[in-house]
């Protein structure tokens, strides 16, 4: 199984974990082709996120993240009243 933890901070994502190797006994491989080990990777957003709204699944190995704006750094339209 694969262990992942996601860190939020800012504008900042940091995800980290552990591959680990899974053999079949049954099989005999040829080759096998897949890393293993420990990783990390940081990714710098263009903008400010809602750390308390981010949502993560991981599903046939591929990590999804959901991960919405601060409010703060959304477009706020203010309408001008003309006298």
């Amino acid at each position: 199984a694969d262990d992942v933890s996601i860190q939020v901070v800012g504008d900042t994502v940091t995800i980290q974990g552990e591959l680990k190797v899974e053999y079949d006994e049954q099989a005999n491989y040829l080759l096998r082709e897949r890393p293993v080990g420990r990783f990390m990777r940081t990714l710098r957003l263009p903008d400010p996120v809602d750390s308390a709204k981010v949502e993560a699944s991981l599903k046939d190995g591929v990590l999804t993240l959901h991960i919405p704006k601060a409010e703060e750094s959304r477009p706020k339209t203010i309408k001008v009243n003309v006298k």
